[in-house]
């Protein structure tokens, strides 16, 4: 019923704790790594397309009515796969996403829902600073979700696709190399009637970020600027562009004390001569 899809990328030693977790068949699509990643591999790219991409060659191989698509840093509990199954069973259900829960032990969960943008949400985050505070705080409090709710978009480190739900809107976009492609393919869901669930009482451990570790302070500017494109893609010229002013003005303000936003500044500034 199920196929495990992950996605490589130089992430060896994260890669094999996960493959020792999953109890089914599985597909490793790598991406050009140089680390050990490709001999574990069922599929070697040549060069490095991207996740979305490399995310799409892995679901196409795949026979299963359901693809659960995983980052290398994700490990299964012996848990996990029993509450989302249940969830399958509602046929308007396209794509599922387990609770992320911080490796180090202590049981926190990590965010892994997300509502879609708007402007006052991008004003609270970039000039207000809400998402530093809230992420100052995530440590003293635990998700409240206890029961299955829609959301708008999951983070892509962990989702369970429907294989009609994938074919019907194209895959994931591919011109996306990495960051946002799991929103757009949310949000294209949702258009064409899917839901997407987020089913907390199934848990994986998820490390974070394992791949994004080889963009260093850039990897900032890589989310902000594919946030931008998909922001254009499904809300038009005008939106993308008052965006692209907010998170300039909340880089401006951080540029001072942190390199990453310095980079992030310039990129929008050159991005904006174009």
């Amino acid at each position: 019923m199920i196929t495990f899809v992950v996605v490589s990328y130089n992430t060896c030693a994260y890669l094999e704790r996960c493959l020792a977790t999953l109890p089914g068949p599985t597909i490793v699509v790598d991406n050009a790594s140089t680390d050990g990643s490709a001999e574990l591999a069922t599929i070697r790219n040549e060069r490095n397309l991207g996740f979305g991409m490399a995310a799409n060659i892995g679901i196409k191989a795949a026979v299963t009515p359901w693809i659960f698509l995983l980052n290398p840093d994700v490990q299964l509990l012996p848990t996990s796969l029993p509450p989302l199954l249940a969830a399958t069973q509602d046929s308007r259900v396209g794509i599922i996403g387990p609770s992320l829960i911080s490796q180090n032990g202590d049981g926190r969960r990590q965010r892994s829902t997300f509502p879609d943008p708007t402007l006052w949400r991008a004003v609270k985050r970039h000039l207000f600073f809400a998402e530093t505070i809230a992420a100052r705080f995530s440590r003293l409090r635990k998700s409240v979700e206890t029961s299955e709710v829609s959301v708008d978009w999951l983070l892509g480190a962990a989702m369970l696709i429907r294989r009609e739900c994938w074919a019907q809107i194209g895959g994931f976009d591919e011109s996306i190399f990495l960051y946002g492609e799991d929103w757009d393919f949310c949000y294209r869901a949702r258009q064409a009637g899917w839901r997407v669930l987020f089913a907390p009482e199934a848990q994986v451990i998820h490390h974070g970020n394992a791949a994004g570790e080889t963009f260093g302070e850039d990897r900032l500017t890589r989310v902000t600027l594919s946030e931008l494109y998909v922001i254009e893609k499904h809300y038009g010229a005008r939106q993308a562009q008052a965006h692209r002013l907010l998170a300039t003005l909340g880089s401006a303000l951080r540029a001072p004390f942190s390199e990453k936003h310095r980079r992030l500044l310039k990129a929008l500034l050159i991005g904006s001569k174009n």
